[in-house]
């Protein structure tokens, strides 16, 4: 990339990198240099049809629907978007957020937040993934790397869903199911759901499988990691006795909420919530922060 994007945009470090490209740093030399995130994804070489810069495409088009949600907060801003060519690859300018919620869960002793502040940032995740869902699409990637946190202009921490990279579209253009087996490799993705390690076709169920791994995580209790074959192994032990495996009443009741809803017509997120709001827990406090110059310690 050269030095200035467009006249406007100066890179200053690369802050990521992924499958499909980087995330950049920048500064937004025409807005008093606010800093913002660059995310490239890099277009293959292919005549017709790019799976990469169709999954660009597909990236746009969440962000565009979370846009015109009034529950827009719970996700990145995007300012704009553009495709560079010579190599050609799609960027979106994005709103710069706080660390991911596993780097500073991994700062606190015991890697652990307080009990107060994980189900308040489990709260927030599961009514994002609702919104996201309302909006028409899947995730298919909630994991701790992918929840950042954000200091708001009233200055209270929240928790905000990021990377629709690996999205797919919940109904098809004619208002059917898009029951489509995935056409990225889920097979070793250690929070994807058991199906999804499986290579079967997603839906609401599945990214909320993935949510419950989030919050094993939260609570340093998860530990499902390997190839396939060990992933689909310890998956299936919790799928089969979930009471032995979790051996604790709170994530054994909010497993049930997931999983036992079967396969119904159309999953219903509330029951999820309503075992995070059941706690004895006071959701209209913020977390519990403290602010150290431009960063902010969630304990």
């Amino acid at each position: 990339m050269s030095h200035q994007i467009r006249n406007r945009y100066s890179l200053s470090e690369c802050i990521g990198r992924g499958t499909y490209g980087r995330v950049w740093e920048c500064r937004d030399e025409k807005e008093k240099c606010v800093k913002k995130v660059m995310k490239e994804s890099m277009f293959g070489n292919y005549e017709g049809f790019d799976p990469f810069e169709n999954i660009y495409n597909l990236e746009v088009s969440v962000y565009h629907a979370l846009a015109k949600s009034p529950n827009s907060h719970f996700f990145p801003k995007l300012f704009e978007h553009f495709v560079l060519d010579d190599p050609r690859k799609g960027i979106l300018v994005l709103e710069k957020l706080g660390q991911p919620v596993r780097m500073i869960r991994k700062q606190n002793q015991d890697d652990l937040f307080s009990f107060s502040n994980t189900v308040k940032i489990a709260l927030c995740v599961g009514k994002g993934l609702k919104y996201l869902h309302e909006s028409g699409y899947l995730h298919r990637d909630i994991q701790e790397n992918n929840i950042v946190f954000s200091l708001e202009t009233n200055s209270n921490v929240v928790c905000k869903i990021i990377d629709f990279g690996a999205a797919q579209t919940i109904y098809n253009a004619d208002g059917t199911i898009n029951f489509k087996y995935p056409e990225l490799d889920f097979s070793n993705c250690s929070f994807s759901s058991l199906a999804l390690n499986y290579m079967l076709p997603p839906d609401e169920q599945d990214d909320w499988e993935s949510f419950f791994y989030f919050v094993l995580a939260l609570f340093d209790r998860f530990h499902i990691y390997g190839g396939p074959e060990e992933l689909i192994e310890e998956k299936t032990k919790l799928h089969l006795d979930p009471i032995s495996v979790l051996d604790d009443g709170f994530l054994v009741q909010l497993w049930f909420s997931i999983a036992g809803q079967g396969y119904k017509k159309k999953f219903n997120p509330d029951e999820v919530l309503e075992v995070i709001t059941d706690l004895d827990v006071d959701f209209e406090e913020p977390l519990d922060c403290k602010q150290v110059g431009q960063y902010f310690i969630v304990e």
